[in-house]
């Protein structure tokens, strides 16, 4: 834990399925090769953070009737 040593790649395998990601995320922060990006409605783009990554992921494996329930409710909140 002090970053002077990596797992090797078999536990971060095993580590990588207990968290629902891939080894290659834990060890260098994308995903496939890929970062995550939204593009803003002026054209200007952001890469997401950890925690909207898996927000999105928990969102994108929720049905579509509870993705309409998360949607009213940003909508409610004011969210634009």
């Amino acid at each position: 834990m002090l970053g002077k040593t990596l797992p090797t790649q078999d536990k971060l395998v095993c580590l990588a399925k207990l968290l629902g990601t891939s080894s290659e995320y834990l060890r260098f922060g994308t995903e496939n090769g890929k970062t995550f990006v939204i593009t803003n409605g002026d054209g200007t783009t952001k890469e997401l953070t950890n925690q909207q990554q898996q927000f999105v992921k928990q969102y994108l494996a929720l049905n579509l009737t509870q993705q309409q329930l998360v949607s009213d409710l940003v909508d409610e909140i004011g969210v634009n």
